[in-house]
This record gives structure tokens, sequence and C-alpha cells, in this order.
């Protein structure tokens, strides 16, 4: 399966490029002993995979923020139109 990202209506650009939505930012450091880094994450016991799998230089609490950032939007709206509807629905 391919998914293709399309570029957002120019009304809503700037929401997404602040909550960062769409993009996907990878880059590769090497972990050495003694450094500092969050796994969240786990590796499969057989060996054959990951569940996916983050390793960052951040703290804990930046990197929840950081992963549950696009999430948190969507819960957010999701919770706004149930209340919404709600009103609507009992006025």
């Amino acid at each position: 399966m391919t998914t293709y990202w399309r570029s957002p209506p120019s009304l809503v650009r700037p929401l997404t490029r602040r909550l960062s939505l769409g993009t996907r930012r990878y880059s590769e450091q090497r972990a050495m002993p003694g450094d500092e880094v969050t796994v969240v994450g786990r590796v499969t016991e057989t060996g054959d995979g990951i569940d996916p799998l983050v390793v960052s230089d951040r703290p804990p609490s930046q990197t929840l923020v950081r992963m549950a950032k696009t999430s948190l939007v969507g819960v957010c709206l999701g919770v706004f139109n149930v209340a919404l509807g709600l009103v609507l629905v009992l006025l």
C-alpha cells in the first residue's frame, strides 16, 4: 500500500506546519555507551522485526510531547465536535 501526501489548502497550511502534520523527520546518530537516550517501543522476541521503536536524545517528557502532538490535536477536535453535537441536539 502506498500513500501520497497532498499539500493542504493555503488557508490551513500554517496550522499544519505548526503542528507538524504530514511531516516525517528522520535523522541518524550513533548512541555511544554513557549517552542518555529515551527508548519507546520494543524489539520483538523472535528478532524478525521491531514494534514501532523510537530512540530519542530528548528527555522522556519531551519525547512524549513530540510523539503525541498530532494525536492530541485529533482528540481535541473530536471532543470539540462531540460537545458541539451535544449542544445542538439538546437545544
